[in-house]
């Protein structure tokens, strides 16, 4: 045997003695806290001051063992920082902090740790991103939308047989795929507008049909077919609608005008069913002077919007949270029809998140 072989043995040798020691330490860190977290479960005279008190040397235990192995060779100190910090990432050890500690504490150390590591030692938590990273964060544990097509058709109210220049008659049909995230997809379909932005809704038309639906609306339906959903709106006695119209499973909108159909009324574990795709059409007036607004309700990925609008007017876009070449806008006249064509196109993998959106304004077209 050479001296270099010899050499090898004893050192990995002396690094397998130098491991027993913090390996005992861990393994007696580890027993420690799973013995205080069965007490703390299974008996209910277990000081809760007690189970903190030990969760928090075990912790020590561990820091204890980084520390000693810090003054030793690295490749012994690089392996058991490996196996800390998998011990520290297992979810039963992250369970124990509340939501709030896990996003407040946690996840701003980590972020501010990070950038520290790039040099920024400072961020402001206060007016920077931050608070706004919070609200992204929050979306991703929310249901979301994909594939939204909308189509949004605007004209002259003719309520009365007359042309009225004051308001319009508008037709808004979006459909879209509910997607799941966790248990549920979104438990209802929401429409709704500030009282003073909209006049009177005339009447709304939802079609739900789950993934894998072989009928289409209105046939006799085929055993084993999946029939879709069709729920309605529709005015009683006037051309708009009223309170006493808002019937089950539709609820009215407090204090703004719209309408909330909750799945489940629908259909028991409708709000389960991932891939459900919802067509739903509103026709209602709108004073000409307050313009339209349109926000995402719900994060989406993917949109597709078509806007059209009489001729004889000219509009004025305001965006928020949305580019400038996401927007397309024919030059071309229809004349059958006499409607300008305004497109918004967001590519299929873009995502929007709620309260983007734009808001439009109409104004007369210079003769």
């Amino acid at each position: 045997m050479t001296s270099t072989n010899r050499t090898d043995r004893q050192s990995e040798a002396r690094s397998e003695r130098h491991l027993i020691g913090p390996i005992a330490i861990a393994g007696l860190a580890i027993l420690v806290m799973l013995l205080n977290r069965f007490c703390e479960s299974h008996y209910q005279w277990w000081p809760h001051q007690v189970y903190e008190l030990t969760e928090n040397l075990s912790v020590a235990f561990f820091i204890a063992v980084l520390v000693g192995l810090g003054v030793e060779d690295r490749l012994s100190r690089e392996q058991f920082l490996g196996v800390l910090a998998e011990t520290m990432t297992k979810r039963g050890y992250l369970n124990q902090f509340d939501a709030e500690e896990l996003k407040n504490k946690i996840q701003h150390d980590v972020i501010k740790t990070y950038f520290a590591k790039k040099g920024i030692q400072e961020i402001n938590e206060r007016d920077g991103i931050l608070p706004h990273f919070d609200k992204l964060f929050e979306y991703i544990g929310k249901p979301f939308r994909e594939g939204v097509i909308n189509n949004i058709s605007i004209g002259y109210d003719t309520t009365n047989g007359a042309v009225d220049r004051e308001n319009f008659r508008i037709i808004d049909e979006t459909s879209y795929e509910c997607r799941k995230v966790g248990e549920l997809i979104k438990e209802e379909i929401r429409w709704e507008a500030e009282r003073r932005e909209i006049g009177h809704i005339i009447r709304v038309d939802i079609t739900l049909e789950k993934p894998g639906s072989t009928e289409k609306p209105g046939s006799t339906g085929k055993p084993g077919s999946t029939k879709p959903h069709i729920v309605s709106l529709v005015p009683s006695n006037t051309e708009f609608l009223r309170e006493e119209d808002y019937k089950s499973p539709f609820e009215a909108v407090a204090r703004k005008k719209g309408f909330i159909l909750k799945l489940d009324k629908v259909e028991k574990g409708l709000n389960e069913v991932d891939g459900l795709l919802v067509t739903r059409r509103v026709e209602y007036t709108a004073p000409i002077a307050r313009g339209i607004i349109w926000n995402m309700s719900d994060p989406s990925k993917g949109l597709d919007i078509t806007i059209e609008y009489p001729q004889d007017k000219e509009i004025a876009v305001n965006k928020f949270g949305m580019a400038e070449g996401e927007w397309y806008e024919p030059k071309e006249y229809d004349p059958v029809h006499r409607f300008r064509t305004h497109k918004l196109k967001v590519r299929r993998n873009v995502w929007m998140l709620p309260m983007e959106g734009f808001a439009i304004n109409f104004i007369e077209r210079k003769k």
